[in-house]
Formats: structure tokens, sequence, C-alpha cells
């Protein structure tokens, strides 16, 4: 019986279940790098300082692609083939990243501070990034605010850049209608 538990052991973890940590954005593109052959262009906004929201990630050969999109995604990074963009521009770009969820906002002393908000939707991320977009332009930021709500696609991933305040406002709004 022991044998068996070994030799099976043996086989599950030779086929690249080990998975590797990486921590902050220049290791991880590091990493994905020498996983999957595939070399990754960075912007030149890149930097360790952009990977906030999500400090580390696990890697392995078999989930690299999805685990190293969701990782960027998170931190509002896009990644267009092999050229790497940052999805924050301006002030936003050292503003705050928060991954966030129903009863998880963070609390900012600041309402006016800029901030970007991101959350993982379980249902239609574009149509709830699509209405929150709609609903953020029409009725929250006054005066006329530089919000951004940006929808990561395939990954269901949501980005929210305003204030603080404005932000908040619209990310309860999405998750309101996410259920």
């Amino acid at each position: 019986m022991l044998r068996a538990f070994i030799i099976f052991s043996l086989i599950t973890f030779s086929f690249n279940s080990y998975a590797e940590k990486c921590e902050g954005l220049n290791a991880c593109i590091e990493l994905y790098t020498k996983l999957t052959g595939h070399k990754l262009i960075p912007g030149p906004s890149i930097s360790d300082e952009l990977s906030l929201a999500v400090s580390d990630v696990d890697l392995t050969e078999t989930n690299a692609d999805k685990e190293f999109k969701k990782f960027l995604n998170k931190n509002t990074i896009s990644l267009n083939g092999d050229r790497m963009m940052v999805n924050r521009f301006g002030e936003f770009i050292s503003a705050p990243v928060y991954v966030v969820s129903e009863g998880n906002i963070p609390r900012m002393m600041d309402a006016k501070g800029l901030v970007t908000l991101v959350y993982h939707a379980q249902g239609n991320s574009k149509k709830l990034a699509s209405d929150a977009a709609k609903m953020s332009s029409k009725k929250m930021s006054k005066p006329k605010s530089v919000n951004s709500v940006i929808d990561f696609g395939e990954t269901k991933i949501i980005s929210v850049s305003d204030s603080y305040e404005v932000a908040v406002k619209i990310v309860k709004q999405i998750m309101k209608k996410d259920k």
C-alpha cells in the first residue's frame, strides 16, 4: 500500500504539479517566460511598483497562461500579444490598487483620494462594466470625473479607477447587479 502511494506521488509530481511562486511583477514576468518560453515586452511604465493588488502568484507549466493573465488583470495591466500595457493613466499609475469583494472594501482616510478597485465578477463582466460605466458618467461623478471602468473579459475581472468615494459607489452597484 505504501509503495503504491509513493509511486502515485512521484507520477503526480512529475506532471508539472509543482508550482513556483513569484513575487512582484518583474519576477512573475521572468517566471512566466521560464515556464512558457514566451518572451513578453513590458511597456515603459511597467515596474514592480504596479503589482500592488496581488503581490505574488503560484505558476506551473500547466496554469501559467491563465494564472499570469489573472495576475496582470488584477493589477490592471493588459497583455496584447507580447506587449504588456498599464491600463491606468496619469495620476492613477501611483494610486493604490485593491482587490475587493462583498464585505471586503478597504477604508481610506481621504474620500477624494484616487484609487483603483478590482472586482472578480461571477456573472457577465462585460455587461456589468458597461452598465457601471454608463451609470458612473451620468450619476456618480460631479463634476465630471476622470473615472475608468475596465472589463478584462475572459477572467471576469473589472477595475474601477476614480476617487475613493466614487469608486466605492460604482463597485457596490456592480456587486449588487452581480448577484
